[in-house]
């Protein structure tokens, strides 16, 4: 059986690397596929693979205390509070085909944890690689060897878990009787590290800046009784971290040690699996084809959320009937909730540390504008119910009473408007923040009440603009946007995304340039005054993006007139 499960996987690997690269002979796919390559290696891959430049920061001191910190609250949050079974997920042919067939539980669980070595080795040598400056060839082939090990405890003890929770379905299994150790196990090691960061509340309220935050949470987590909590997860990572091979060798033994007991563990707990894993298969397929409908850009609904709606009036303007479904779309699918849970939290955040602590209003002011600059990047990207999906039906679209422009007008506006509203409510957290700051603030009062007045249209016009630029790609060259809802990855994904991002970027400047212009204009009329003339720099610049942008919305309505089904 051994050999059958080794052909398989062979063979299941090397036919899903041909079928990508018969994919090269699609001119999109082969440009997409060596931009995303070149991505990679300019801005991940080049400095690693040549060994210049500083160690890096990620296999420092503080990495090394924190990284353990992180293992231990996933892994004990998925035996505290339970896990999914996804890690007994099979395909649907190997439920079909390995099931009934004469194979022990225990092979299924070998062929699971085999199949799981691609996936680990190509993770490990991913992190090599980035973790890699300034070191040698053999640090580079020692730290992939302890990543390795440190990537299969864990996927190891993912299957251990879900075994575990397997046979707890099956109250007459003895193992869900022996459930209750590693939960008060793991409690007790929770309780002991914030026991331990509670006692030093005293030091942390006497942090000046985060980077003394920071410190002071890696001498607490180095300490007894912290450390001695952390030490079997530290045992588990100190090879990654280790700068020597002395060092590292010393520090493989445990390692390899918790590996061993790890494999033993899983594969003598011989508990009946089958039917949780044939559910959690099925799950998995569905999530699969979520996973693909999101990245073909049609976000498939929760069905919970079929039943949530909203009132539509039988009267009124045809245009607004678009402007609902796409805010069906946005509530169902959760981009609601992705829109508006940053700004209400940095709003908390912004109110709950008023007058408390300056340095992490500064922080949630620093995070926030952050986060709106991100959201005004990439936030188009993502929230894709318009023309870029709504193309799949234009036949549809095409018996609406609604002319070309209205039906772009609606696609992009109902979309733009609440993108341009989460972001202006994260910079009000951010003004919010640096307001309620103790010290010196270094944005004046009235550059934040000009900033107040004047991001609304330039936000509004922004948004507009990058949405307008978007939806007209999808309009004018749909063979090269991703339509349909099978969805490439890899690369090739990144390459697309890339090749999306940097034309998007570049007409947007050159749409910025006459706005820039009236934007500045205003402000040195107006220079003396700082406030008013951030605010109307910013209104009149947005208004002006605003005409740039209605003039492409009426190009691309006759532009969609035209197209045929």
């Amino acid at each position: 059986m051994t050999g059958a499960f080794a052909y398989l996987i062979w063979t299941s690997t090397r036919n899903r690397l041909l079928s990508q690269l018969r994919k090269l002979r699609n001119p999109r796919y082969a440009a997409a596929f060596v931009v995303g390559i070149v991505y990679f290696w300019f801005f991940f891959f080049r400095r690693s693979v040549q060994g210049t430049g500083p160690m890096s920061p990620l296999l420092g001191h503080t990495s090394e205390i924190l990284a353990p910190l992180l293992v231990v609250l996933t892994v004990s949050w998925t035996w505290l509070f339970g896990t999914s079974l996804s890690a007994l997920a099979f395909s649907e042919a190997e439920v079909s085909m390995l099931f009934p067939a004469p194979v022990s539980r225990r092979g299924l669980v070998a062929y699971k944890l085999a199949r799981a070595q691609s996936a680990i080795l190509i993770s490990s040598l991913i992190y090599v690689v980035l973790l890699r400056r300034g070191g040698t060839t053999l640090d580079g082939l020692l730290r992939a060897l302890a990543l390795w090990t440190f990537f299969s405890m864990l996927s190891l003890h993912r299957l251990g878990v879900a075994l575990i929770r397997a046979a707890t379905l099956d109250r007459r299994s003895a193992v869900a009787r022996r459930n209750w150790a590693p939960i008060l196990l793991f409690g007790a090691i929770v309780v002991t590290i914030v026991g331990a960061l509670g006692r030093a509340r005293s030091r942390f309220a006497a942090a000046v800046d985060a980077p003394a935050l920071l410190r002071t949470v890696v001498d607490v987590l180095s300490t007894p009784p912290a450390s001695i909590a952390l030490y079997p997860f530290h045992a588990a990572l100190a090879p990654v971290f280790s700068q020597a091979p002395a060092a590292w060798a010393i520090a493989m033994l445990p390692a390899l040690a918790l590996l061993a007991l790890h494999t033993w563990w899983v594969l003598s707990a011989n508990v009946a699996f089958e039917e949780a894993a044939a559910e959690a298969s099925t799950a998995q397929a569905k999530r699969l084809e979520a996973f693909r409908a999101r990245r073909g850009n049609r976000a498939a609904p929760k069905p919970k959320s079929a039943a949530r709606s909203i009132p539509l009036g039988t009267t009124g303007r045809p245009e607004v009937a678009i402007a609902w479904k796409n805010a069906l779309w946005m509530m169902r699918t959760g981009h609601v909730r992705g829109l508006v849970l940053p700004s209400a939290i940095a709003l908390l955040c912004a109110f709950g540390f008023a007058g408390r602590a300056g340095p992490a209003e500064t922080i949630v002011a620093g995070v926030s504008t952050v986060l709106a600059v991100i959201l005004l990047v990439t936030g188009p990207l993502s929230m894709r119910n318009d023309l870029r999906g709504d193309m799949l039906h234009l036949s549809m679209l095409k018996t609406l009473p609604l002319r070309g422009s209205q039906i772009v007008l609606a696609e992009i506006g109902s979309s733009a408007a609440p993108m341009a509203a989460s972001q202006y409510f994260l910079l009000v957290a951010a003004i919010l923040a640096l307001s309620f700051a103790t010290g010196v603030s270094p944005v004046p009062v009235a550059a934040r009440f000009g900033i107040l007045a004047g991001a609304p249209f330039a936000l509004l016009a922004l948004n507009a603009a990058m949405f307008t630029i978007l939806n007209g790609t999808a309009v004018l060259f749909p063979a090269w946007v991703k339509l349909s809802t099978a969805g490439e990855g890899g690369f090739e994904a990144t390459g697309q995304s890339v090749l999306t991002t940097a034309g998007t970027v570049l007409v947007l400047v050159l749409l910025l340039v006459i706005p820039g212009i009236v934007g500045l204009l205003a402000f040195a009329a107006l220079r003396p005054s700082l406030g008013p003339a951030i605010a109307v720099a910013g209104t009149l610049g947005g208004l002006a993006l605003l005409v740039e942008t209605s003039l492409m919305i009426r190009g691309l309505g006759r532009a969609f007139e035209r197209a045929e089904p």
